[in-house]
């Protein structure tokens, strides 16, 4: 966007950063609670960024490629999700990488390339790993919403993401939401499906477009892009 400023006799001119925020979701794919969410930037038209766990990846291998073939973007979060990964000897914490990224390239024929570390747990000898294994650590400056605990109203979501979003100067975010629970089966998503067409709408009336993940880091998602 142009902005012309004046500055007595002279205009000058700025260019503004455009408004854009991306959605991300955590801990999937987290079977109907993933088809939910999907149903629903489908009809918003927005498309967000996955980051998925193996384990759960290997439960739904079906939604994983319905989340990519809608035209989402996907990055593994590791296999366990174990709160130990960052105190893990390299072999093992690699392991647990790459059996992720085997599991989400059998569902989808992609190798991502983000990776976000559970708990945002992850030390300088982890990323470097990350680095050489060809991965781009993926954080976010939206969150502490805790979205992910079935005890966090909807209502507050809304007022965590929406205020956190418009605080400061800062024109593109990151914004962290949870379609699963770890590793945990069945727990209930629904104040975060009941929050997200009102983050949307909200967003949407204040201006901001919603793009992926890779429009606000300019870093491409997949390794050598689809693979046969």
């Amino acid at each position: 966007m142009l902005v012309l400023v004046s500055t007595g006799c002279f205009w000058s001119h700025h260019v503004k950063s455009p408004k854009l925020v991306a959605l991300t979701f955590d801990d999937g794919p987290y079977g109907e609670a993933t088809n939910q969410i999907l149903d629903i930037l489908k009809k918003e038209q927005v498309h967000a960024t996955f980051f998925l766990l193996g384990l759960n990846v290997e439960k739904y291998p079906a939604i994983t490629k319905r989340i990519v073939n809608e035209g989402h973007l996907i990055g593994n979060h590791s296999y366990s999700h174990s709160g130990l990964l960052s105190q893990m000897p390299p072999a093992e914490f690699q392991a647990d990488v790459t059996h992720a990224e085997n599991l989400i390239v059998s569902a989808t024929g992609l190798h991502p390339r983000y990776y976000r570390p559970p708990f945002n747990s992850h030390t300088p000898s982890m990323d470097q790993q990350l680095k050489d294994m060809g991965y781009v650590v993926v954080l976010w400056d939206v969150g502490g919403a805790r979205d992910w605990d079935q005890c966090t109203s909807s209502e507050s979501i809304v007022e965590h993401i929406i205020t956190k979003t418009l605080q400061g100067k800062k024109h593109q975010h990151i914004i962290l939401l949870h379609d699963g629970r770890d590793v945990q089966i069945g727990y209930p998503r629904q104040n975060v499906i009941q929050a997200l067409p009102q983050i949307i709408g909200k967003l949407k009336g204040r201006g901001y477009r919603f793009v992926t993940v890779e429009q606000i880091i300019h870093q491409p998602p997949y390794l050598l892009g689809p693979q046969s």
